[in-house]
């Protein structure tokens, strides 16, 4: 299969001010720990073939991605996912559920980070969409309004080549889709291995 570096995972963090990971108990590992985790990974990889890894800033969480880990993301080819808002929305709160139920508070808390960049009105609109559980109003308002934007800028100042990029257009968030789009780009940059469908599901 294909060679991923799965930073999410090793941070134990989403990389947003949302992406505290409830199944970690919301704790992240010291940096020295990040830094074995990646070390372990990467030096099971074969250095001639790509190495696919998410997006993300330089720091995820409390945690920083390494100098040389971070220069070759930023140098590396480029391909970003339109899926419709409608399909982001479901994707999204299936992964954040527990704000939606055992964790509102918490949420509420964390949105008032956010007042220094989308203002106090913005915030006190998506509490009134939080305390009515208007959940797919809240998601899209919250994605066109802050994550988007605020994505696009940290692209930006990464440095990172948005302007050569390739489109995916995905119709859905399924995990067929999934398994496809997955297909399709390590049919093209992997050469060693030009996988199946199927290959990538199991």
């Amino acid at each position: 299969g294909a060679q991923v570096l799965d930073l999410e995972v090793m941070a134990q963090h989403r990389g947003s001010v949302l992406g505290e990971d409830p199944d970690s108990s919301y704790t992240q590992p010291s940096q020295k720990l990040f830094d074995t985790r990646m070390w372990e990974q990467a030096r099971l990889f074969d250095r001639t073939r790509p190495i696919f890894v998410e997006g993300e800033s330089s720091m995820i969480g409390k945690v920083q991605i390494p100098k040389n880990t971070w220069a070759g993301m930023r140098a590396g080819t480029v391909t970003l996912l339109e899926v419709p808002m409608a399909s982001r929305v479901d994707w999204i709160r299936s992964g954040y559920k527990h704000f939606e139920t055992t964790d509102v508070p918490r949420l509420v808390s964390k949105l008032q980070v956010l007042i220094q960049k989308v203002g106090r009105k913005k915030v006190e609109e998506w509490e009134v969409m939080v305390a009515e559980a208007r959940w797919d109003d809240f998601v899209e308002d919250i994605l066109v309004n802050h994550y988007d934007s605020a994505y696009a800028d940290a692209a930006k100042r990464s440095g990172r080549d948005d302007a050569n990029a390739e489109f995916l257009m995905l119709p859905d968030t399924e995990d067929a889709t999934y398994a496809a789009a997955a297909a399709e780009l390590i049919s093209k940059y992997d050469v060693h291995k030009p996988p199946t469908v199927r290959d990538i599901a199991m």
